[in-house]
């Protein structure tokens, strides 16, 4: 009998709190709901579960990436 590896399961997307979105982006709580009012560049929105609010990582990830990358094109 072959054993084969079962297909790699996809990525479950992460939710973190606002803790967390401080400590990877270094911005203070206040800053952050600015960006996503009305800051450019655009900041991801909370998803809201009951009365709290959870960032989904990815999008915090990919934020952090273009942040970069805008940077080094203007400089």
């Amino acid at each position: 009998m072959i054993y084969e590896n079962p297909a790699p399961k996809e990525r479950q997307p992460r939710l973190i709190r606002l803790g967390d979105v401080i400590d990877k982006v270094g911005i203070q709580k206040t800053a952050i709901y600015r960006l996503i009012q009305s800051g450019e560049p655009k900041f991801p929105a909370p998803i809201k579960l009951g009365g709290a609010s959870r960032w989904l990582e990815g999008e915090i990830d990919d934020w952090i990436a273009e942040s970069i990358a805008r940077q080094r094109k203007a400089g």
